[in-house]
């Protein structure tokens, strides 16, 4: 994972993300996501991934209404979901978490971040196992963050 990072385009939703040069592009191949790309198979566990959803709310929703809905979704569809931290938006910045879960007997760590214009709200997730995060935190949150919307840009 600590590829160099290469901006990929996600045209559906008028965005483009940040991806280590070697991941594979999977964006066909999973349903309800915009965009999905995953580190080449390795012989371990669990296949470090980044996924980029999109959901529609109303613009005036608050931050505070749209993390505790997403974090209600998440407890149910994660096995042993703990929220390690959370940040909430600042300016322009958008909504930042730091979640650790299980995949099968592997413990995980994802760091999503949620970005909003009007009533489109795009999070990206990077997921990576617990025992590799130390040596990838920086590119997991570059990944993470590196998500940008282009300007006057809707799906």
């Amino acid at each position: 994972m600590t590829d160099d990072l290469t901006r990929r385009d996600i045209p559906s939703a008028g965005a483009s993300l940040l991806v280590p040069s070697s991941w594979v592009d999977l964006s066909d191949g999973v349903d309800d996501v915009v965009a999905a790309w995953a580190a080449p198979v390795e012989p371990n566990a669990f296949r470090s991934n980044v996924v980029v959803t999109e959901d529609r709310v109303a613009a005036e929703t608050p931050w505070t209404s749209l993390a505790d809905q997403t974090w209600t979704a998440l407890e149910s569809l994660l096995t042993d979901a703990r929220l390690l931290e959370e940040q909430a938006p600042e300016g322009d910045g958008g909504l930042v978490r730091w979640i650790h879960h299980r995949v099968g007997e592997v413990g995980v760590v994802l760091h999503q971040v949620a970005l909003r214009r009007g009533d489109r709200v795009l999070t990206t997730g990077v997921t990576v196992p617990v025992l590799g995060l130390p040596d990838v935190e920086e590119t997991v949150r570059a990944v993470a963050a590196g998500l940008r919307l282009e300007a006057g840009v809707e799906s």
